[in-house]
């Protein structure tokens, strides 16, 4: 395994972990090699898995102002709620992106059940050349393997020792992003994207999801982006971007969903040609079906 690691001023790291892809099979039934372990952990979430998984795969983002060592206390943020307290002004923060978490939140968006029914027949009836083929893809699972998963965060209240995971929402502000700022020429201190997992749907499209990093000396910027492409049929990406300026005492997070028909025969902004190899290029030209940023506020240090 690789990794490299970043310390910053200010109580920040920054932490990126990459290894090989995960074997498609275990062929000795051996219930111990990394395959048979990764889907013991996997199960019951999903029972099929991408073509490309990479379970070692992670990035850690920490933010800890007193150098504490973050810690897992499960039920904290029921106690919370049942004493109506209000979250805010963190002291300790943890981000962090992994491949077994992203792939445990596939399907698990409401929205995404009819889009799967649907677009799988569409799917069909477009490649009837590889009909018996691609029928077997389509099964109970997603099999575009789209993941709500928008990181994992890991927080500290002030003036306690407790810690707990937050998997809920943020309340949504009004600030956005400073995307000028972002197109100012710096220094990068620290820069890595890491592929979680990706698949190629028998050659008919492709299903990613990975995460880019930069940090430079006036801010960090995260970009966690699910891609999904079924060649004359749709694309679709869901991206969740984390923004702090150094100066600043909160942490923006902006989740925003686009999606597009795709057609052959039709006179789209993002037409079924080679351009659709470049993510970056779809996604820019995607319309956005919703956005929404939440604000995180954190204790900075002196």
């Amino acid at each position: 395994m690789s990794s490299e690691k970043f310390y910053f001023n200010k109580g920040w790291s920054f932490e990126s972990f990459k290894n090989h892809i995960l074997s498609s099979e275990c062929r000795t039934n051996c219930n111990k090699c990394d395959y048979c372990k990764f889907m013991r952990e996997l199960k019951p979430h999903l029972t099929e898995i991408p073509e490309m998984v990479f379970p070692q795969n992670k990035l850690v983002i920490k933010y800890n102002k007193n150098d504490n060592n973050l810690k897992n206390l499960s039920n904290y943020e029921n106690n919370l709620k049942q004493n109506n307290s209000t979250i805010n002004n963190f002291s300790n923060v943890q981000i962090s992106f992994e491949c077994i978490n992203a792939l445990k939140l596939i399907g698990k968006s409401n929205p995404d059940d009819d889009l799967k029914v649907s677009y799988s027949k569409e799917w069909l009836q477009s490649r009837e050349e590889s009909e018996t083929q691609l029928k077997g893809m389509v099964k109970s699972y997603d099999w575009t393997f789209t993941t709500s998963y928008i990181g994992d965060l890991l927080l500290n209240l002030d003036n306690t020792d407790s810690y707990f995971e937050k998997d809920q929402t943020f309340p949504q502000n009004s600030e956005s992003i400073d995307y000028e700022m972002l197109k100012i020429p710096e220094k990068i201190l620290f820069f890595d994207q890491i592929d979680l997992y990706e698949d190629e749907l028998g050659d008919n499209g492709i299903s990613k999801c990975d995460v880019k990093i930069r940090v430079t000396p006036s801010y960090m910027f995260i970009l966690l982006r699910f891609f999904l492409r079924v060649d004359g049929v749709i694309a679709r990406s869901k991206e969740t971007r984390y923004f702090h300026q150094f100066d600043t005492n909160y942490i923006l997070r902006e989740h925003s969903e686009k999606e597009q028909k795709l057609s052959a025969n039709d006179n789209y902004d993002i037409p079924s040609t080679n351009i659709l190899s470049n993510i970056d290029e779809v996604c820019s030209k995607l319309p956005v079906l919703r956005m929404y940023t939440e604000k995180i506020n954190i204790h900075v240090s002196c």
